[in-house]
């Protein structure tokens, strides 16, 4: 019998060079990045290629926090230890076409539908907030299409 290799999921097949002897892989939605792909430095924030925009359902004043309408089904369960919290998700900002995290306002705790924001709040007039996914793969597929930072639409094609 001959020997196969499988590979797969979004690191590896970022970094690796030398596909020679791999048969298989499965890297995901690598072409998308996501938070965790920048914490653990496979890729820049720049690369990151998809972002979920969330509405503000309500402010809390009390610990500086804010319950979004989106939470795991949007932005996955997955999630990350940061300066010793959780974190399922980077709020970032798109100021001439380039995106900024902003510091010290993450998502700290979701359910199906919904997640707490915390952190520094007070510079956000927005009524929504622009997410970088812990874990893309969930945001990726929710949606029928995309929409660029330009306002075009992009049809999402399935492969059958």
């Amino acid at each position: 019998p001959t020997s196969s290799c499988i590979m797969g999921d979004t690191p590896s097949c970022s970094v690796l060079e030398d596909f020679e002897s791999v048969d298989v892989i499965t890297p995901g939605n690598f072409v998308f990045y996501d938070w965790m792909q920048v914490v653990i430095g496979s890729c820049t924030i720049d690369d990151v290629a998809l972002y979920c925009q969330v509405p503000i359902a309500q402010r809390l004043e009390k610990g500086n926090k804010a319950i979004l309408h989106g939470g795991a089904v949007h932005l996955s369960k997955d999630s990350i230890s940061m300066n010793g919290e959780i974190c399922f998700g980077q709020a970032v900002e798109f100021t001439n076409n380039e995106v900024k995290i902003i510091n010290n306002l993450y998502i700290n705790s979701l359910s199906q539908e919904h997640g707490i924001a915390v952190g520094n709040l007070n510079d956000i007039e927005s009524q929504s907030l622009m997410i970088c996914p812990i874990h893309s793969c969930l945001t990726a597929n929710l949606h029928s299409h995309y929409r660029s930072t330009s306002g075009r639409i992009i049809e999402k094609r399935i492969l059958s």
